[in-house]
């Protein structure tokens, strides 16, 4: 992999972990514990945006095209 891209992954991961922390007022220890599982579920709310936005524009793209005859 590239190094620029990891680094980039591994601050995001620090950044999203920290914040969840923050907002919820988490100890280091819970912070050590949980950041696995908060991590993937921001991933996989981020995959369900992104998945459902492609699918929405790929729906309005079709409605465009004129009926086939």
């Amino acid at each position: 992999m590239r190094s620029p891209l990891v680094l980039a992954c591994f601050a995001a991961s620090v950044l999203v972990a920290a914040v969840v922390a923050w907002s919820l007022d988490l100890s280091l220890e819970s912070l050590a514990v949980l950041a696995p599982v908060i991590v993937l579920s921001c991933a996989a709310g981020i995959g369900l945006v992104v998945l459902w936005t492609r699918i929405a524009l790929e729906s309005l793209r079709g409605r465009e095209q004129p009926p086939a005859e």
